[in-house]
């Protein structure tokens, strides 16, 4: 029919208030930061402010079209994930939650924390976006204030 469509795939968003990251920082300032699982599956991320710039680059932009991944160019290890955000809040990050605990937990949704996509924004990059955010730890300091 002619027409444009831009299908975006999100990472885990970074930003204040952000729904996945508040049992992260509960866990953290009750000083029980640290890997979840393995702690080896990629978490693919994006800043807020990456996710807006990224779907606002998509309108404007007819080169855009088809999957889009709206991810940080830099996804993270979930150990790493955990390490970043217990330096942000300057607590350790030692305490393990082992897989079984997460399923007993979460039950299907589970899925959702262990398992890993190692995703790219390729298409964003190759249109000529440029992130803001793509450092972890400076979008964790900007997302929480610090």
């Amino acid at each position: 029919l002619g027409v444009r469509v831009v299908n975006s795939r999100t990472g885990l968003v970074v930003g204040a208030g952000a729904p996945f990251l508040k049992p992260l920082l509960r866990q953290n300032r009750l000083f029980a930061g640290g890997p979840l699982g393995s702690g080896k599956q990629w978490w693919p991320w994006v800043h807020i402010a990456d996710f807006v710039g990224a779907m606002r680059f998509a309108l404007e932009n007819e080169i855009v079209h088809g999957p889009m991944n709206v991810t940080s160019p830099s996804p993270a290890r979930q150990r790493d994930f955990a390490k970043t955000l217990a330096r942000v809040l300057s607590r350790p990050s030692i305490a393990w939650v082992p897989a079984i605990a997460i399923r007993l937990v979460l039950g299907e949704m589970a899925n959702e924390v262990l398992t890993s996509k190692r995703v790219l924004p390729v298409v964003l990059r190759k249109a000529g976006y440029e992130f803001r955010y793509e450092d972890l730890e400076n979008a964790l300091r900007q997302a929480l204030g610090d």
